[in-house]
């Protein structure tokens, strides 16, 4: 049966962003709507957002959705699945982890340890068809080492402590009363403390920047690779796997491991995925 008969519809969706593509075997036909993290992201919102997609895609017969917050067997994966349902009610619904479409846009049908770095970080081994995961991600307040939010972590912590150059300072313009609200009354503090990746790219050459890069990445490294054996190669899906690569790179170089595959968003590698199979 041809993908115009089907009308598949993938998603992935991380804590910021959902990235949607439609195949119909003749075109694709491309979406960007806000992340729908079942934790972090208001029920209305992830309702609306839904229905709007239901709506513009009608004839929709699978739907494909990865996103984070939906690992297996989890109440966020179930959570999706029924909104998704609901409003795709003639369709086939299938909710994963992100951390598996990952997988499979990096790899396909292979093996390999794959890892995300986007607002927060999540590892695991893929052995072709499912993950095995020796250390789990935390979340932003006990893990996510590597990723945006930790970056920023580590950032605000050092610049509230006056631990970082004046001009540094002078450029994030920090005020103490704003970041504690936005990080202990907001819905989304982990979207916060991610928002100042880029103002750590930017500044990546300064020594104190550099030490926090290589801290977190470091971290990373020790904690969700080389538990995995000596030697691994990790391909790597996120925006701050991939602006930070060389960082990346270094850190798992300096513990004798490789970086393979890096991608800023699965979607591309998701579709063809789909497509072969």
């Amino acid at each position: 049966m041809k993908f115009r008969e089907l009308m598949v519809l993938i998603a992935d969706s991380g804590s910021t962003k959902t990235h949607w593509r439609l195949l119909d075997g003749v075109q694709i036909q491309q979406d960007e709507t806000i992340g729908l993290h079942p934790r972090f992201s208001d029920e209305l919102v992830i309702k609306s957002v839904i229905s709007l997609m239901a709506e513009r895609y009608p004839q929709v017969k699978k739907v494909y959705f990865y996103g984070a917050g939906c690992a297996e067997g989890s109440s966020g994966q179930a959570f999706l699945q029924t909104q998704l349902q609901n409003f795709f009610k003639s369709a086939k619904v299938s909710v994963h982890s992100d951390l598996l479409g990952a997988a499979q846009a990096c790899y396909g049908s292979n093996t390999g340890l794959i890892g995300i770095l986007g607002t927060g970080s999540n590892t695991a081994y893929y052995d072709g068809v499912f993950l095995q995961q020796k250390a789990p991600s935390l979340g932003y307040l006990l893990g996510d080492e590597g990723g945006g939010a930790h970056l920023g972590r580590l950032l605000l912590s050092a610049g509230l402590r006056s631990e970082l150059p004046k001009d540094l300072l002078r450029k994030l313009r920090l005020n103490k009363e704003f970041i504690f609200e936005e990080l202990y009354e907001s819905s989304s503090p982990n979207r916060f403390l991610a928002s100042f990746s880029p103002f750590l790219f930017r500044n990546r050459m300064v020594p104190e920047v550099s030490a926090i890069l290589q801290q977190s990445f470091s971290l990373y490294v020790d904690r969700y690779v080389s538990i995995y054996g000596e030697g691994q190669t990790l391909s790597v899906v996120g925006s701050v796997g991939y602006y930070f690569r060389t960082e990346l790179q270094e850190a798992l170089h300096s513990r004798g491991h490789f970086l393979g595959k890096v991608l800023e968003h699965p979607i591309a590698g998701l579709s063809l995925y789909h497509l072969a199979k």
